[in-house]
């Protein structure tokens, strides 16, 4: 008998603009939608990546969105993000929840 393998995920790719973030947002409709915030440079974020494509894999019907802090300050900042990585929650456009740092 074969070990079950779970389905290859890949990780959104990385939003340059406040557009891709807004329209991942209106593309979840009820779903739950999570938006991390990253950067190239941050350890922490490396580190998580195969973990979160592990998560992308196992939770098809979530909607998944990167936002890199460095093309999107100005987003980031309005957002209070200020730890790499920073996952906010969404469900129907409304902030669920943050989780940042070393707590993700």
């Amino acid at each position: 008998m074969r070990p079950t393998r779970r389905p290859t995920a890949r990780l959104p790719p990385r939003s340059a603009d406040e557009a891709a973030y807004s329209e991942a947002l209106a593309d979840g409709g009820s779903s739950l939608v999570v938006c991390r915030f990253t950067a190239e440079w941050s350890r922490q974020c490396q580190k998580m990546a195969p973990a979160l494509k592990e998560l992308v894999a196992a939770r098809p019907a979530t909607k998944f969105c990167q936002v890199d802090v460095d093309e999107c300050e100005e987003l980031s900042t309005e957002l209070g993000v200020k730890e790499m990585p920073t996952f906010l929650f969404y469900r129907k456009g409304e902030l669920l929840g943050t989780v940042g740092g070393a707590d993700a």
